[in-house]
């Protein structure tokens, strides 16, 4: 009974102190740049090709219903540059990315028993939906700019289905999908407007 009690005791003080190659350790040696564990980055040229798809849709339309409209662009009220720059790149794409964060934790939930596909169009009608009500005018400047109906309905409809994609897609990417969404949002603003300042 000793002996069995005492070669049991010897193994396992020679498992404590024997490191086993197959066992990680409790604390690992994080002191080189190899050993630490790479989280979610940002999907930069996802963001990137989104914004110009963005643009490169989104300018045409707005440029005809401007064009329609007879409206005279020197007429408008325009915020200062600072409030400007900090609205269209910063405010605006941080506060309306929250739309497609909380759209998709909803419909992509695991109560809804709907196929990828359908929650897909579900998501993206919902987050133009949403979007579309944002853009809407307004009779004072508040945090977005004035818009038309018709400006809403393609901001809404382009803008809204293409950010809303960009998030799913940074999702299914391993990407952060609130920073590469935003970050797609403001270059697609910043971009329309540096054009309108030309």
């Amino acid at each position: 009974m000793t002996t069995s009690l005492s070669a049991t005791l010897h193994r396992a003080a020679r498992n404590l102190t024997t490191p086993d190659p197959d066992q990680t350790t409790l604390l690992p040696d994080t002191s080189t740049a190899e050993t630490r564990p790479r989280g979610p980055r940002i999907g930069y040229s996802l963001a990137v090709r989104m914004a110009l798809v963005d643009f490169a849709l989104t300018l045409p339309c707005l440029l005809v219903l401007s064009a329609q409209s007879g409206a005279d662009p020197s007429q408008t009220e325009r915020p200062g540059l600072v409030a400007l720059f900090v609205d269209f790149l910063f405010t605006g794409p941080l506060m309306e990315t929250s739309i497609f964060h909380f759209g998709y934790k909803l419909t992509f939930s695991p109560r809804w028993k709907q196929t990828n596909r359908t929650r897909l169009i579900v998501y993206i009608i919902l987050s133009d939906l949403i979007f579309f009500v944002l853009h809407l005018p307004r009779k004072s400047h508040g945090i977005f700019t004035q818009h038309s109906v018709s400006d809403a309905v393609v901001i809404g409809l382009i803008s809204g289905s293409l950010f809303s994609l960009t998030y799913y897609k940074s999702v299914r990417l391993h990407y952060r999908p609130y920073l590469t969404t935003a970050l797609c949002h403001g270059l697609s603003n910043g971009l329309l407007e540096v054009l309108s300042f030309l």
